[in-house]
């Protein structure tokens, strides 16, 4: 088992490298990892130690553990309280708007379309 002197010193060797990775893939993007490891006197072999180590690291930390999964509720369909409309002789309300999706569906929207009938069918394409 590693002393806390020795967590310690592992952690900051990992943020340094962490940085140094992080630097070198920032390099501008005519530079090759060689031409930055031999700018910064290092060999290239050791970057990619340190940038398995780092890797390691982080996946490490990121790892759940079996016994924290969580399993969430099956999500509810969305109901739209939504009724056809017919158009009649002496309805006097016209198309205002037509909305048009690539697999051919059309939605005429009228004059008369209220803001919950709206609300609601915005909702509708929101999660279609």
């Amino acid at each position: 088992m590693e002393s806390k002197e020795s967590q310690v010193a592992t952690q900051v060797r990992l943020n340094q490298w962490a940085l140094e990775v992080k630097d070198c893939l920032n390099r501008p993007k005519n530079m090759t990892v060689a031409e930055w490891c031999e700018q910064h006197n290092m060999k290239r072999a050791n970057y990619y130690w340190r940038l398995k180590r780092v890797r390691q690291a982080f996946w490490e930390q990121v790892e759940t553990p079996a016994g924290n999964f969580v399993e969430l509720p099956t999500p509810v369909p969305y109901a739209i309280p939504l009724a056809p409309v017919q158009a009649t002789a002496n309805d006097n309300s016209s198309t205002s708007a037509v909305l048009r999706t690539s697999s051919g569906i059309s939605i005429e929207i009228r004059q008369c379309a209220s803001a919950e009938f709206m609300k609601n069918l915005i909702g509708a394409l929101d999660h279609a």
